[in-house]
């Protein structure tokens, strides 16, 4: 008996032991150099919370992403700066081509990624839906009046909008309060789309040659500041409204390539736009220049810092990216050629009077969502 208690006592001791070694370990409690300062903050937050931090799966570099939504595979590339490091929150800048147009040429025209490595944020940029013809996708956007199959169909950019930065997220560490929109023409109709229906998650928006007034059930959650940038001698959104539209079908056309029937739509015109917004925004109608210089004008709306809206136009600028890569791909091989002539005829004259990089980021930057 006294053998066998002894034996049991021994075992009891031990297992003792084994707990108090196992109680050591989640406390961290070991000698230094064993358990990093990581893995000890982790095991507590284990140990009280029962929940592990938030893990980012990605690094800084650019990647062409796709996720599933409403049945459909929709595809985005995210060029993350040098600068990125999963311990700091980054701002993002979503990129929105134009109607007709994919991520290689927002890539190419718009230069994001070079102002994103500069000033250490994410630039993103989705791609639209539409037909594919010779392995290139002439995607479009629903912006609501615009444009093409997007609209027809009745495409839920909004909602895939929401899930890219859901999926974001994950891969990243978004400041979420730092998350902006732009684009040309039907981008830039998108980007004023998610001020109506996203503005829980977009901070400001920056369209650039499109205007869209939001229509009759723009429901804001809050004031979304805006910096619309247009050039005065846009041949496809003008500035007076009227009938936008229509330029790519006819750039198509001229090259005798089969084109939508109708991609026009009845626009307001630029400044009533603005006004537009600027009321939705709470601002009041009074308005003041800010800046008026080789051939930019910028004007402000008497609003509150949350809520700031403003229009700068640039004499002799077409339908074009202010300051950026504009040129189609074929001019910079055959600048005489049909297809580059017809492309500068059909957008417009260039001007470098502004960047639109610049200024956008400035804007964004004095602009997080509050």
């Amino acid at each position: 008996m006294r053998t066998r208690s002894k034996i049991a006592l021994g075992v009891l001791a031990l297992l003792a032991a084994l707990i108090v070694v196992k109680h050591a370990v989640k406390l961290g409690e070991q000698e230094p150099g064993n358990l990093s300062s990581s893995s000890t903050s982790s095991s507590l937050q284990s140990e009280v919370t029962s929940s592990k931090p938030q893990t980012f799966s990605l690094k800084a570099g650019t990647y062409d992403q796709e996720i599933s939504f409403d049945g459909e595979d929709r595809q985005y590339r995210v060029h993350v700066p040098s600068s990125y490091t999963t311990a700091s929150p980054m701002p993002v800048v979503i990129a929105f081509h134009g109607g007709g147009g994919d991520i290689e040429s927002a890539v190419r025209s718009m230069q994001w990624d070079e102002t994103a490595d500069a000033n250490g944020f994410i630039a993103v940029y989705p791609q639209g839906t539409g037909k594919s013809l010779l392995g290139k996708i002439f995607g479009t956007w629903n912006g609501g009046i615009c444009c093409g199959l997007a609209v027809q169909n009745k495409v839920d950019d909004v909602g895939f909008t929401r899930a890219m930065l859901d999926q974001l997220s994950k891969d990243f560490h978004v400041d979420q309060k730092r998350v902006y929109a732009t684009g040309i023409s039907n981008g830039g109709m998108m980007s004023y789309r998610l001020a109506c229906d996203l503005s829980d998650r977009i901070a400001a928006i920056g369209p650039v040659a499109g205007q869209f007034d939001g229509g009759q059930n723009c429901d804001m959650e809050r004031p979304v500041p805006i910096l619309h940038l247009h050039g005065l001698a846009d041949p496809c959104t003008k500035m007076e409204g009227g009938t936008c539209g229509g330029c790519f079908n006819d750039y198509l056309k001229a090259l005798r390539i089969p084109a939508e029937k109708n991609d026009t739509w009845q626009c307001t015109s630029v400044e009533s736009t603005v006004a537009t917004w600027a009321r939705r925004n709470g601002c009041s109608q009074q308005t003041s220049v800010v800046s008026n210089k080789n051939g930019v004008k910028c004007i402000s709306y008497d609003c509150s810092a949350s809520a700031t809206t403003e229009l700068c136009t640039i004499e002799e600028m077409g339908h074009q990216w202010p300051g950026g890569d504009n040129e189609a791909p074929s001019c910079k091989t055959k600048p005489n050629g049909l297809v580059c002539r017809e492309w500068k005829n059909t957008v417009g004259p260039e001007s470098d009077a502004l960047s639109a990089n610049d200024a956008l980021w400035s804007f964004f930057k004095a602009h997080p969502m509050k």
